[in-house]
């Protein structure tokens, strides 16, 4: 079928789920080598948003990963990732997170800012100094907004629930905000 060509593309190195009826996709996918070939994949076969959930403190590849991000946003395709957990400044120079909204263009040092990406920290409960969960990674240039993610009920198999926190729990809901 359709979505077992797909795994065959990628090497086997995703998992997709597209059992409901509301056109949404559910995809994992192990991008270790810094080749993100689903990004691609989604961009052609009509997705609008693509929320990510991932991130590292290098990129041995990102001239490969940009490419990805860069050709999702020439399609107008909305890209919504994570900040991180590691209350970070995402602001300082020495704080890079990856995959980011900078792409860096070999000639001339240039660096090119996508236009439709959204990084997302997490908040927690009180709208006080804590409103910024204790864990997320933030920054008044790098982190665009933030969504609760501390203690998010969260399904998990057997047809349970459980709490989870962190900005992996804060950018689905910015994307479903912005799917409406």
């Amino acid at each position: 079928g359709h979505l077992e060509i797909v795994k065959d593309q990628i090497n086997n190195n995703a998992s997709i789920d597209e059992r409901n009826n509301f056109g949404i996709t559910s995809l994992m996918y192990a991008a270790d080598n810094g080749h993100l070939p689903i990004v691609e994949y989604l961009v052609d076969n009509g997705a609008d948003i693509i929320n990510m959930s991932f991130g590292k403190a290098y990129s041995p590849n990102k001239n490969i990963v940009d490419e990805a991000f860069e050709y999702a946003d020439s399609k107008n395709v909305l890209v919504i990732h994570a900040a991180g957990n590691d209350n970070l400044n995402l602001d300082s120079p020495e704080n890079m997170h990856f995959p980011n909204r900078e792409v860096r263009k070999s000639r001339g040092g240039m660096t090119k800012i996508l236009q439709n990406w959204i990084e997302v920290g997490a908040s927690a409960a009180k709208k006080d100094e804590t409103l910024a969960a204790s864990f997320t990674n933030y920054g008044k240039d790098k982190v665009d907004l933030f969504a609760p993610g501390v203690n998010v009920l969260s399904c998990v198999p057997d047809n349970q629930y459980a709490e989870f926190s962190g900005t992996s729990m804060a950018t689905p809901e910015i994307a479903g905000i912005a799917a409406l």
